[in-house]
C-alpha cells in the first residue's frame, strides 16, 4: 500500500512540475506532454467548419470564412448565466490584455476572443453585442437560430441543455460544457482547452500556437 501511495505521489508531483514549467517558462515551444499538462486536448485531425450560418454582434452574417485569419478562443455560454460565463469571458479579456502587453503587434493581432450563445431565445444581437463589448471591443459575439447554434455546437463537440424552470417560460438556466474551443487561422477546430482555466495558461498556449504558425510561414517564404 505504501509503495502504491508513493508511486501515486511521484506521478502527481511530476505532472505538477510539468504544468509549472509549461506555464512559467519563457520558451514558446511546448511538447505534446506539456500541452496536455496545460489542459489542451487536441483533435486527432483538424476539423474544417464547412456549414455555418450565424449572426455576429453587429448583425452581420457569420460564416466559415469569418473563422479564418486568427487564432480564436471560443467560449459557448449564455448571457443570463449566473457567474461562470462572465468569469470565463473576463479571463479571456485578461488574456487579451496580457498578450497585448507581451507580444508584438503583428502576433497579437492574430488573437481573437469569441462568445457563442447557446441561448438564442433570449440572446438576440443587441443582447450579445452588449455582453461581449463589456469585456472587449475586439471580441466577437455570435447568435442565430436554435438550429444553427445547435449544429455549430454539435459539430465542434460542445454539449448543452436547457433546464426548465417552474416560475416562467423565460426563467431558466442552460447547462453547458465549459471548455474553450480553439480554431486555427485556417478556420479549423483543432482542439479544446479544458477547465480549470487560468490566465498564464491561456496566454502560454496562444504563444505556442502563434509561434508555431509564424515558424511555418517563415520556413515557406
Amino acid at each position: 500500500m505504501k509503495i502504491r501511495i508513493a508511486v501515486f505521489a511521484t506521478i502527481i508531483l511530476a505532472l505538477g512540475v510539468t504544468f509549472w514549467y509549461a506555464v512559467h517558462t519563457g520558451d514558446d515551444h511546448l511538447s505534446p506532454k506539456e500541452l496536455k499538462a496545460l489542459g489542451f486536448a487536441p483533435l486527432a485531425k483538424p476539423m474544417q467548419i464547412e456549414e455555418l450560418e450565424l449572426v455576429d454582434h453587429t448583425g452581420a452574417t457569420f460564416g466559415p470564412s469569418n473563422l479564418e485569419g486568427k487564432w480564436t478562443y471560443a467560449f459557448f455560454g449564455f448571457t443570463h448565466c449566473p457567474n461562470f460565463c462572465s468569469e470565463t469571458m473576463s479571463l479571456l479579456q485578461q488574456t487579451e490584455q496580457r498578450l497585448s502587453e507581451t507580444l508584438s503587434p503583428e502576433i497579437f493581432a492574430s488573437f481573437q476572443g469569441m462568445f457563442v450563445s447557446v441561448d438564442p431565445a433570449r440572446d438576440d444581437v443587441k443582447t450579445v453585442g452588449e455582453f461581449v463589448s463589456y469585456f472587449s471591443p475586439n471580441f466577437v459575439g455570435l447568435t442565430g437560430s436554435e438550429t444553427a447554434i445547435r449544429h455549430f455546437a454539435t459539430t465542434v463537440g460542445v454539449g448543452y441543455e436547457r433546464m426548465e424552470a417552474n416560475t416562467s417560460a423565460l426563467d431558466y438556466l442552460v447547462d453547458h460544457q465549459g471548455h474553450i474551443v480553439v480554431f486555427s487561422p485556417e478556420g479549423s477546430c483543432i482542439g479544446y482547452i479544458k477547465r480549470p482555466h487560468e490566465l498564464t495558461q491561456l496566454a502560454r498556449i496562444f504563444r505556442y500556437f502563434a509561434s508555431s504558425s509564424k515558424e511555418r510561414q517563415d520556413s515557406s517564404s
